[in-house]
């Protein structure tokens, strides 16, 4: 059962001793909280929660952890994904780990942060990010053993398997509560990533237009979109001016839906169950 504006769906076949051969994958920006457990030998879906939240990641997954048991388990891995606009992307040629502090100066923040740096693209890139400790610290503090990733990392791995076998560009669009990710891949190849603050259809639709002529995108070019987004809302109603070929993300081709939620919009959580995909 379901509180005003929250999905929380749970397998009958999940039980809390499994935890051990599960992820356990948390998204979090400053409007919502979502995650899900996946067995990992299996990679079948048990658990899908996301929920609006105004408060502090502490006191949302404090309140999680007392209405969830399961949630107190020690899961095999733990995954955190939290959203910053501090980022950069480091050819690991490039990167040495002597010269590390250097790089947190292209991703400073006024905020106190904490620098996370993770291997993407089978490890020839190095994606350095700072994500507010406000955020981390709490589910450190419950996951010792958790490893924190940018929003980006998630996304680009994904959209890289989703072009592994096709020609041309691809734009992929991710939709968050306030933000949009957009991933260009050509022949395959990672080629652009950005995150963008919107508040509503004529923002998206100015950013849109930039990136459509700085890539030179044309209207048979594939866009893929995931996350908050539907086919009759106005901002699929922007793409659809021009572009002919839009799909929505598959997020049973990363991992195994059951059954029992075969009415979730599988494009949904794309970007959070991307975070399987994740080094």
């Amino acid at each position: 059962m379901n509180n005003v504006g929250t999905l929380h769906l749970k397998d009958k076949n999940y039980l809390p001793e499994q935890a051990g051969s599960c992820e356990l994958l948390i998204k979090h920006n400053k409007h919502k909280l979502s995650y899900a457990i996946r067995n990992i030998q299996s990679n079948e879906l048990y658990v899908i929660y996301d929920a609006s939240i105004s408060g502090s990641m502490e006191e949302a997954f404090t309140g999680l952890t007392a209405q969830n048991e399961y949630l107190n388990q020690s899961f095999g891995q733990v995954k955190v994904s939290s959203e910053t606009f501090n980022f950069v992307f480091i050819p690991t040629e490039l990167y040495a780990e002597s010269s590390s502090s250097s790089f947190k100066n292209f991703v400073q923040s006024t905020k106190p942060t904490r620098t996370c740096t993770n291997a993407m693209l089978d490890g020839k890139v190095q994606a350095v990010s700072a994500v507010e400790d406000s955020v981390v610290a709490p589910l450190k503090k419950k996951f010792s053993n958790a490893v924190v990733y940018s929003q980006a990392e998630a996304f680009i791995e994904s959209a890289l398997k989703g072009s592994a076998n096709e020609s041309g560009l691809r734009a992929f669009i991710q939709f968050n509560s306030g933000s949009f990710e957009m991933v260009i891949v050509s022949d395959g190849e990672f080629v652009f990533y950005n995150i963008f603050s919107f508040e509503n259809a004529d923002d998206f639709n100015y950013y849109l237009l930039l990136i459509k002529q700085q890539f030179e995108l044309q209207p048979a070019t594939p866009v893929l979109l995931a996350g908050e987004i539907e086919k009759y809302s106005e901002l699929y109603k922007r793409i659809a001016r021009y572009f002919q070929n839009i799909r929505f993300c598959d997020s049973t081709s990363i991992v195994k839906h059951p059954d029992s939620f075969k009415l979730l919009p599988s494009h949904q959580f794309f970007s959070l169950l991307s975070m399987s995909l994740c080094e």
